[in-house]
């Protein structure tokens, strides 16, 4: 049985006339609606240790990124944006609290990152997903106990030598991709079951944390491309594992 709050966060995908990102995906921001949105996610708990319905993370994970293309697509058309980026910001920053954020990188940290997202006061956007881009095939799925992928996870997390450290400093190492590409491809996609909170926290910011290192790089003036695919590629490997609204 589908419950009650996945029910109404469906609905707000799903209806184009009434449902906040069924209107979102037409450009259209409806006011009434973004406030059924925050309503619904203020009364989601924050995770814990308990499993997560795989139903409600693919409800929630896929939010902002709608929200932010959508935002993206309206400013190259010269269309105003503020109030779909604000929104992002606001929900980005609700899904940090519900799914939980890996582990602080330092630089500022990672906590409240959605402020790297355009504002109406016109900061730094994001550029749009370029879903062209990548060239690399995903590894075979492979055998892997669901222990040993959260801890290979969690050490692409640490701020030596992992991955994820490694890119938000600027430096994207080719056989760590590797090593992340091979652990997705580990995870197996969503069903009618649970996803462990854990796992969910490790997954879910991944290609934002490889997005804002290849804005900032962007900014900088400085080759961005292989950031760029790989935050595509963990991206579309996300919508495999945790499904798409």
């Amino acid at each position: 049985m589908t419950p009650p709050i996945v029910a109404q966060l469906e609905a707000e995908w799903e209806d184009l006339d009434h449902g906040f990102f069924g209107l979102v995906r037409l450009r259209q921001f409806d006011q009434e609606a973004y406030g059924r949105v925050m309503a619904l996610l203020a009364a989601c708990t924050a995770a814990g240790s308990e499993p997560v319905p795989a139903e409600l993370v693919r409800e929630l994970w896929y939010m902002p990124w709608v929200l932010v293309w959508v935002a993206d697509g309206m400013d190259d058309s010269g269309l105003p944006s503020g109030e779909f980026w604000g929104a992002a910001n606001r929900i980005h920053s609700e899904l940090e609290r519900i799914l939980g954020v890996p582990r602080d990188l330092g630089h500022e940290g990672l906590a409240g990152r959605g402020r790297l997202l355009r504002a109406t006061g016109g900061e730094v956007g994001m550029p749009p997903v370029r879903r062209d881009t990548w060239t690399t095939e995903r590894p075979a799925p492979s055998r892997i106990a669901v222990a040993t992928v959260i801890a290979q996870m969690r050490a692409e997390w640490d701020l030596d030598h992992g991955f994820f450290s490694q890119a938000w400093n600027g430096h994207l190492d080719p056989d760590a991709l590797g090593r992340i590409k091979i652990l997705l491809a580990a995870c197996p996609p969503e069903g009618d079951h649970q996803f462990r909170a854990d796992v969910v926290k490790l997954l879910w910011y991944m290609p934002w944390v490889v997005k804002w290192a290849a804005q900032r790089l962007d900014r900088q003036g400085r080759p961005s491309r292989a950031f760029w695919d790989a935050s595509n590629y963990i991206l579309s490997e996300l919508e495999r594992i945790f499904g798409v609204p």
